[in-house]
This record gives structure tokens, sequence and C-alpha cells, in this order.
């Protein structure tokens, strides 16, 4: 969902932050990795709308200017 360092790691090399949706953890389902960790991101046809989505305030670090009030 965006590239930026991590506020969580040490390491503060940019990474891609991806949301899991097979975590089981209550707080974060935030997966983030460095550029040499992804294998394959394939895109799919289906449409993203942010707003059944997202749900909380956002700080991204890309500007997403197509997402209303979730940019």
């Amino acid at each position: 969902m965006d590239f930026a360092p991590s506020t969580r790691a040490h390491d503060k090399t940019p990474r891609y932050h991806f949301w899991d949706f097979e975590s089981d953890g209550p707080y974060s389902h935030t997966l983030s990795l460095l550029a040499g960790q992804i294998i394959e991101v394939e895109v799919l046809e289906t449409t993203f709308d942010p707003e059944t989505f997202v749900t909380w305030k956002t700080s991204w670090t890309i500007s997403r200017s197509s997402w209303g009030q979730h940019n």
C-alpha cells in the first residue's frame, strides 16, 4: 500500500508495505518487505475502492490523488 522507511525497524531502508490479509494479529496487519524480499507481484483485474477498506487516518508517503479523503 506504500513505499517508505519502516517506522518500526531499526534499518530505515525504504520498503514496500502491504496489507497482510492472512495475519492473525489483533493490531497490525502490515507486512513490510525490502525490495529484495519480493519474488513476484501479481496485478489483478479486480477494482479496489479505498472507501470500503481504509478506515484510519492516513499519512501516505506516495500521494493517492484519486483516493479522495484517503489521500
